[in-house]
């Protein structure tokens, strides 16, 4: 839950919205305080005293409520700011937007005083992850998780980077039996408590795997279902501490898992060449574009690919989206990969496409081959000693 002050000089309202903040489940109050700080000064002590994210004011006059919510805001661009109980003109809710504070009005209802939570916490982090990429199968059984484990560990040992890969399937997440490990704790558990991490915890959570922090599912356990709120604060500890962050989710995006597509830099939906995977893939990004997703942070993984399949052009013209990478089919070297509890090996065809894949994803130039000798250049080469070109 996201620590809460109230600013109402209205003892009713602040009563009630103590009483919206506990049934609501995403704010946890500190302190509901009679008085509006008086000057600059006395607004950087509250902030200092308490360190809310969050701050609700009673409005009783708008133009007031405006400049206290600037005021915080400028001195805590993390803060959240809702303002309540007043009856604002258009105009004025514009104004309130326009600087970060997210004005409640009308009948309030639980319901709507959750979602202005959740506007005014987006006002106040609007950045994108730029190090959060997720991953999601048009279908179950596409590969997404393969996928997913594979570029993190290309990630972690191919260029050297500290990775993170978490589970999203609370119900049939399997990458703690793709590289034989067990979770240390319940991901649900690890959810609901994620506000109070602390590197201490951290450590006694994650599993490490083949250079990689992993955060996988304990299907034994699937209860208390998770919130945006859980998800958003697992974020916000776990992302500063990685250079990448991998996330792989089940096929349907929920209101909890909503928060990680609100900030993943790139959301990669992972289908194959089958004409069943390939209609799905164009269903699930219209889903992921109506919990607001831009169709340009949304790819296509083209995965088991076959010569002579659909071409590039044809999957991007039935999707209506990019092709990020194809990835070849190789039944055997994933197999064997799985079977020995450990990701595909980096000097195979397929882990050498893993490896390009990440380095895209990352923006690191992908090495272009040298070209091959050919059979006279060659033996040109063996009789002089001469690098043979084509």
């Amino acid at each position: 839950m996201f620590k809460t002050v109230i600013l109402a000089q209205d003892a009713a309202l602040a009563k009630a919205a103590q009483t919206w903040a506990m049934e609501s489940g995403y704010a946890r109050v500190l302190k509901a305080i009679p008085s509006y700080p008086a000057n600059p000064y006395e607004v950087a002590r509250l902030l200092s005293q308490h360190d809310p994210e969050l701050v609700l004011l009673h409005a009783t006059e708008p133009e007031q409520a405006l400049g206290l919510g600037v005021a915080i805001r400028s001195r805590a661009t993390n803060v959240s700011v809702i303002v309540m109980g007043g009856t604002f003109s258009e105009e004025m809710e514009e104004e309130f937007r326009k600087a970060g504070v997210e004005p409640l009005t009308g009948t309030f209802t639980p319901e709507k005083f959750a979602a202005s939570i959740r506007n005014a916490i987006y006002y106040a982090r609007a950045d994108l992850m730029r190090n959060l990429f997720l991953f999601l199968p048009a279908k179950a059984g596409n590969g997404a998780s393969t996928v997913a484990l594979n570029i993190a560990a290309a990630m972690a040992n191919g260029l050297d980077k500290k990775v993170l890969l978490a589970e999203g399937d609370l119900h049939s997440g399997i990458l703690s039996t793709m590289l034989n490990v067990h979770p240390k704790a319940p991901l649900v558990d690890v959810l609901r408590n994620a506000e109070s991490l602390d590197f201490s915890a951290w450590e006694n959570i994650v599993v490490r795997a083949h250079s990689i922090d992993l955060l996988p599912t304990d299907r034994s356990k699937k209860t208390p279902l998770p919130t945006w709120v859980n998800y958003h604060q697992l974020l916000r500890f776990a992302a500063p501490r990685y250079d990448n962050v991998l996330v792989d989710l089940p096929e349907v995006v929920n209101d909890a898992t909503a928060d990680l597509v609100h900030y993943a830099k790139t959301v990669f939906v992972v289908c194959t060449p089958e004409f069943p995977s390939l209609t799905l893939a164009g269903q699930r990004l219209k889903e992921l574009e109506s919990k607001g997703l831009p169709r340009d942070r949304a790819e296509i993984v083209l995965n088991r690919w076959h010569k002579g399949d659909i071409s590039v052009a044809q999957v991007e013209e039935l999707a209506k989206a990019k092709v990020a990478v194809v990835i070849q089919n190789d039944y055997r070297a994933v197999n064997s990969a799985t079977v020995a509890g450990r990701p595909v090996k980096p000097q195979t065809e397929l882990g050498l496409a893993f490896l390009n894949f990440a380095r895209k994803m990352l923006g690191i130039p992908v090495p272009v081959p040298p070209p091959e000798p050919s059979r006279f250049g060659l033996l040109r080469a063996l009789r002089t000693g001469t690098p043979a070109l084509r």
